[in-house]
């Protein structure tokens, strides 16, 4: 019901504590109550779904949650192994949001998502290869427009990771590019 207020700022709080507190990750392991938090998301996306505000209300409060949880809910998807319950919950959460009519009217929530991706590139391309390509391989099979909107920010710091490590080209990380490639042609 915080999001029903107009008080963003207690709405982003309690989201913001919701997802660091349940959906922070440590060594690949998901807190015991991931899934009710994510279960409680699932919810609040319901509401503004069903919900009959106008166009412009919708996208704040959603707007107001995504800026709030999704890029946790991302490094959480890509941290945790495939096995844990809440990384399914997450991606259909994510697949809900692309997919409502809310999100498809508002470019500013793209563009968050987009940012929280650029985000996610800055800080785990390097590190977290395998997982950050196996997190958009996933998104790029629901909502491509998004992928395609990062890939030259992401050409651009897989450039910079490469020279960074002086061996030249990273035959690991241009092989998960192309299967992102060949995953964004299909899905076209």
């Amino acid at each position: 019901s915080c999001l029903q207020s107009d008080n963003a700022e207690l709405s982003l709080f309690v989201f913001d504590k919701l997802t660091s507190l349940f959906l922070a990750t440590q060594r690949r392991q998901a807190d015991p109550y991931a899934c009710l938090v994510v279960t409680i998301f699932q919810e609040v996306i319901e509401s503004i779904d069903a919900n009959n505000a106008s166009d412009d209300i919708l996208a704040k409060r959603l707007e107001t949650f995504m800026k709030a949880t999704s890029l946790l809910m991302l490094e959480h998807i890509m941290m945790v192994d495939e096995v844990v319950p809440s990384r399914a919950l997450l991606l259909d959460l994510f697949k809900r949001i692309v997919s409502s009519a809310t999100y498809k009217r508002a470019a500013d929530l793209q563009q968050l998502l987009a940012e929280h991706l650029r985000l996610l590139t800055k800080k785990h391309l390097a590190y977290y290869t395998f997982f950050f390509f196996e997190l958009l391989q996933r998104l790029a099979q629901f909502t491509p427009a998004t992928i395609l909107q990062i890939m030259d920010f992401l050409l651009a710091e897989l450039r910079v990771v490469e020279q960074k490590r002086g061996a030249g080209e990273d035959n690991r990380m241009r092989g998960c590019l192309q299967k992102l490639q060949q995953t964004l042609k299909g899905a076209r």
